[in-house]
């Protein structure tokens, strides 16, 4: 369920997963998004990153830089109060 007062201006709180290591220093260039890591169940690393974005288009932003990089994007999650809504996964480079 998308939340009800999301527009393309709102800001709003998400985790985004992907394939591969981003060093912390690079906080800063996604926005000072935290940034951490993980190994999944299959011993695959990921990075996280987990912060506030100022509207849709800061969104799509940290998305480009992501790719410039060549990450593949595991999942973006609107976070929400004490939940997560997943709002899309997999690999959508």
């Amino acid at each position: 369920m998308m939340s009800k007062n999301l527009d393309q201006n709102t800001p709003a709180d998400y985790k985004i997963i992907v394939k591969g290591m981003i060093s912390g220093d690079w906080s800063a260039w996604f926005g000072d998004m935290q940034i951490t890591h993980m190994e999944n169940n299959n011993g695959v690393h990921e990075t996280h990153l987990t912060g506030r974005v100022i509207d849709q288009a800061d969104l799509q932003g940290i998305l480009a830089k992501l790719q410039d990089l060549g990450l593949p994007i595991i999942a973006i999650n609107l976070l929400e109060d004490q939940g997560i809504n997943k709002i899309q996964t997999g690999n959508i480079i």
